[in-house]
């Protein structure tokens, strides 16, 4: 989840590199503010993960990426 219906959420993930700290950021524009309410829920919605999903399933080769440099 959540389903895909136009990609326009997956068009708008944005992303931060700082290779000199080798650290990142990720989360969505703000032309996309539901990616968060679906990611986290909401009071009437049940969340439905899948920013951080992803995250946790790409740190291993992330992890295995940055100790390559």
């Amino acid at each position: 989840p959540p389903h895909k219906r136009s990609g326009w959420l997956q068009r708008h993930v944005l992303y931060e590199l700082d290779e000199a700290r080798l650290t990142g950021r990720v989360g969505v524009g703000a032309s996309a503010p539901y990616g968060l309410f679906l990611d986290q829920g909401t009071r009437r919605m049940q969340p439905r993960p899948w920013l951080m999903a992803t995250a946790q399933r790409v740190m291993p080769r992330l992890r295995e990426l940055a100790g390559a440099m």
